[in-house]
């Protein structure tokens, strides 16, 4: 896991002043077989990294999870900013500003789109989360069952592969947004950012109690549920 990395644990403990919020409750999925055994299982969630000033504004982002080296590199870049900030003054949301707006001109419009094909495995989707994790589950629970083949290959993929092309996907889809929401709202505090961030950026709308879930498990159109 990224946070268990001691040379990444280490830095940000130099760097940073840490604290870790949830932002809703942790969905699980539940099989009863129906003979007393009961198998639950936790949905991976997503997370974003904010790198706050002092007074707790936001001045950069990393989204979703990504290899350690690269989470370094937007640790150093974000204490960076923070130490350019100390003498900013009366001037620091315009440097804030102005630092993400340049940024954000890194990919082109048609590299987003291209990209957008390129598997995000951290969050391929709900429904196929689910099936990721009922088919490991199922794989720890009973050894000797055979799962399907395509079960079988996701519970199976290297993760060194799928870390590798969610940080590929973070870098190139989902910093340029990102940018352009900092450029937008320099220094805003994460709580009024997390609805947009998780929402346009990550791919979850928290405030929707199914999480995209209902169409699957209730029928009917897509859209929150109450």
């Amino acid at each position: 896991m990224l946070f268990s990395d001691e040379e990444t644990a280490k830095l940000m403990g130099e760097l940073y002043e840490c604290a870790w919020e949830m932002v809703r409750p942790v969905p699980r999925v539940e099989i009863d077989f129906g003979d007393g055994r009961k198998l639950t299982r936790t949905l991976q969630g997503n997370v974003a990294t904010c790198l706050c000033t002092p007074d707790g504004r936001t001045l950069d982002i990393i989204p979703g999870v990504c290899g350690a080296e690269e989470y370094r590199r937007r640790l150093r870049a974000g204490a960076a900013l923070a130490e350019s900030a100390k003498s900013a003054r009366g001037r620091l949301e315009r440097l804030v500003a102005d630092y993400h707006r340049e940024l954000a001109k890194g990919v082109s419009a048609e590299r987003i789109a291209e990209l957008r094909n390129y598997v995000d495995r951290t969050k391929s989707g709900v429904e196929g989360r689910i099936k990721e994790a009922l088919a490991a589950s199922l794989e720890a629970a009973m050894p000797a069952r055979r799962i399907p083949d395509a079960g079988k290959r996701m519970a199976e993929e290297p993760l060194k592969d799928a870390l590798k092309d969610d940080t590929k996907y973070n870098v190139e889809v989902r910093m340029p947004k990102v940018h352009a929401l900092l450029a937008e709202k320099p220094l805003a505090k994460p709580s009024e950012l997390k609805v947009g961030l998780f929402r346009d950026i990550l791919g979850y709308d928290i405030e929707d109690p199914y999480l995209g879930l209902a169409p699957v498990v209730l029928g009917g159109e897509g859209g929150r549920h109450d």
